[in-house]
């Protein structure tokens, strides 16, 4: 298992030769594209398992490894392969170095990665029809996007990290604009794009002030000097790393889809299925949350207003997305909410200090929402392309393995007992039960877990919400049921084995079964996510405390779910949207925020540009005409001064020197007698004048 541990860097190497490969060979290829990115990705798969194997049975690394060595550093793991670093630039005497590493989180992501990504990739040969043009310009992007993301992973540095961050934008921009001759998509990759260049561009500026500070972007290096320059007390450079936190995690933010940078995310919907489902599960989306927990030696260290910053942005944008969740159509949309409020729950998570728990969580969540995502995709492909769930009903009898792949994610999802979502998502609420505000803010420390409850509520109805109206009841439209089919094999097997995470992954730490059975191998993840300087207290009593309460919220929305849609008679429903009709079109129009961007960047750009257009014309374009006016008078004016003035001067002493010539000339005739005559002339002349003059 050494040999891959020490290798590791094949990992990401393999999925950017196969993009490049397909990209020449496309012609060539055409839909056997998939062949060469499927087979690709799965020899990275298991590389990535020899990976992980090598981690795991190394032990002596992260925090006991550095306790060990004597060397324990404040949120820095201890790395089981890294290489010699190689400098990238120098300023002045401080260089940029970039290298790889593999520690524990990087090799449980190396492994959710490839996985994901070698099953969108298998259930991408059967998704789209014989008729699609582009297939190897789609598995070209996969590929590169998979390499963005297994760089950004192996990075140990921000710089390489930043690099392999906008691999994924420029890739995420392809796949949402995949069917770029239709309106939706081509909006939809424009959105994106542009949306997370708003994070990105803080990021950078983040990045460099950080330098500025520190001189150095390795993780190492970050995890030593900021410690160092923060002990000084300057409260200069105490500002200057909280600003260099802060945004740095704008970033984070445009990348996770985190309020107010979350509206792109639905609007990724546009590309294809299989597209979305790992830009939402492993890759795009899950970087933000990759770069927080990563970085976390830049956050935990700076001011703790910055931690507390972070955690309730995630706070607060889990319960936001969640709400508005409950009132789309949209079977993809719903998921892409659902993607937005689960990022806010991570990011939560660690911004309360619960460093294992977000990334458990992340994990975990990679699993049911690639499921979900793919399992949504074989609906579509199944119910003749359409999204709309108020058109679907009763086709877990048309579709019964999809079905049974959905029931897994969703109520992996919904948090339902045993399934994983409910061990990680019974950790992110007890970090927000056990949290402690920063001085000042004690007010606050219950508001995250709060939001969090309410969100685990939400979350548990508007799954079950979509799940009734696409699986049970009666056939909303009898013809689109009536050609119903279930999917291919090639979209089937994905299913499966993503189903086999979803519902087990969560047993790798399974706090309250691991009392139970005095069981320590169910406790693997909380130590193998341990990162030093993270310590939870957990008073007695709070685990049980919390997962009643969690399990309550999650039961109570499964249950207010099904009785809204399965019970009520929709004619009731009718009448309760009518009597709540402001609150129902608020949340229905997603808060407008959409349209307070249209008002405020788009339209307050337009408007700003037809202001400086009419400046431009009437001011900047005036004083120019007017320059010009001015200068034409002055030209005209030096032209009749040269004509009348100059001209005429310099005619007036030619005239009078051709007049002394025509004399001199009558002078000079040649003969010598004049010559002497006119000489005497001269001199008598010369004397006389002398004797007047004296």
């Amino acid at each position: 298992m050494e040999f891959f541990l020490h290798n590791a860097w094949v990992i990401a190497a393999l999925p950017l030769l196969t993009s490049a490969l397909i990209a020449m060979f496309a012609r060539q290829l055409r839909r056997n594209a998939w062949i060469v990115g499927t087979v690709s990705m799965f020899v990275a798969l298991l590389w990535s398992v020899g990976v992980l194997a090598a981690v795991i049975s190394s032990g002596g690394h992260g925090a006991e490894g550095a306790a060990q060595a004597g060397e324990a550093v404040k949120y820095l793991t201890t790395p089981s392969w890294h290489t010699a670093p190689w400098t990238w630039a120098s300023f002045g005497p401080f260089p940029i170095q970039m290298g790889l590493m593999v520690d524990n989180l990087t090799a449980m992501m190396l492994f959710v990665v490839t996985l994901v990504s070698f099953c969108v990739q298998l259930y991408s040969s059967a998704y789209f029809e014989a008729s699609e043009p582009r297939i190897p310009r789609f598995y070209a992007a996969i590929n590169l996007f998979t390499t963005g993301m297994l760089g950004l992973v192996l990075a140990d540095n921000l710089f390489l990290l930043l690099i392999c961050w906008e691999i994924m934008g420029l890739c995420s921009y392809l796949l949402i604009g995949h069917w770029y001759e239709q309106s939706w998509p081509r909006m939809g990759q424009i959105k994106a794009f542009l949306t997370t260049r708003v994070g990105d561009v803080g990021m950078m500026v983040g990045i460099w002030v950080i330098f500025m500070y520190t001189h150095t972007l390795t993780w190492e290096g970050l995890a030593h000097k900021i410690p160092e320059l923060m002990s000084g007390g300057d409260p200069a450079v105490v500002a200057g790393l909280a600003l260099g936190g802060i945004l740095l995690f704008t970033g984070a933010m445009g990348k996770s889809a985190q309020f107010p940078l979350h509206t792109w995310l639905p609007d990724a919907m546009a590309g294809p299925t299989p597209g979305s489902a790992l830009i939402h599960a492993a890759t795009m989306v899950a970087a933000g949350v990759y770069l927080v927990g990563r970085a976390f030696m830049v956050f935990g260290n700076v001011s703790p207003g910055v931690l507390a910053f972070i955690a309730f942005i995630g706070a607060f944008t889990s319960i936001f997305a969640a709400s508005i969740a409950t009132l789309r159509w949209d079977i993809k949309e719903v998921l892409a909410y659902s993607t937005i409020s689960q990022l806010g729950y991570m990011i939560m998570a660690l911004g309360l200090g619960g460093w294992a728990a977000g990334n458990f969580h992340m994990m975990t969540h990679a699993f049911f929402k690639a499921l979900l995502f793919l399992a949504a995709g074989s609906i579509i492909h199944a119910h003749s392309h359409n999204q709309e769930m108020h058109k679907m009903g009763g086709l877990r009898h048309k579709i019964p393995v999809t079905f049974a792949a959905w029931m897994i994610g969703y109520l992996a999802l919904s948090g339902f007992p045993g399934f994983s979502g409910f061990f990680s998502k019974d950790e992110l609420l007890l970090a927000a039960w056990t949290w402690q505000a920063p001085a000042g803010m004690a007010w606050a420390s219950k508001l995250p877990f709060i939001m969090a409850l309410a969100t685990a509520f939400l979350t548990a109805y508007y799954m079950t919400r979509a799940t009734y109206l696409a699986f049970f009841g009666t056939p909303r439209d009898q013809h689109l049921y009536d050609h119903a089919h279930e999917s291919p094999k090639a979209m089937t097997i994905p299913l499966i084995i993503l189903a086999v995470p979803a519902l087990l992954s969560g047993w790798l730490w399974a706090a309250l079964p691991a009392e139970w059975f005095h069981s320590e191998s169910l406790l693997f993840l909380e130590r193998f996510f341990h990162l030093p300087g993270v310590e939870q207290t957990i008073p007695a009593g709070a685990a049980g405390t919390v997962t009643i309460m969690a399990t309550t919220a999650g039961l109570g929305g499964i249950l207010v779910g099904w009785l809204l849609y399965a019970v009520v008679k929709p004619q009731t429903r009718a009448g309760w949207i009518r009597a709540g009709k402001p609150i129902y079109t608020l949340v229905r129009n997603k808060y407008y925020v959409d349209e307070l961007y249209d008002l405020v960047a788009i339209q307050g750009t337009l408007a700003a540009s037809r202001v400086i257009s009419w400046f431009d014309g009437a001011v900047v374009d005036g004083l120019v005409n007017l320059v010009g006016t001015i200068g034409i008078a002055i030209a005209e004016a030096s032209a009749w001064f040269d004509s009348n003035v100059i001209d005429v001067l310099v005619t007036m002493w030619a005239d009078i020197a051709r007049a002394v010539g025509g004399v001199l000339r009558r002078i000079s005739t040649g003969y010598v007698q004049q010559y002497m005559l006119t000489f005497i002339v001269v001199i008598v002349a010369s004397v006389l004048l002398f004797q007047v003059i004296r």
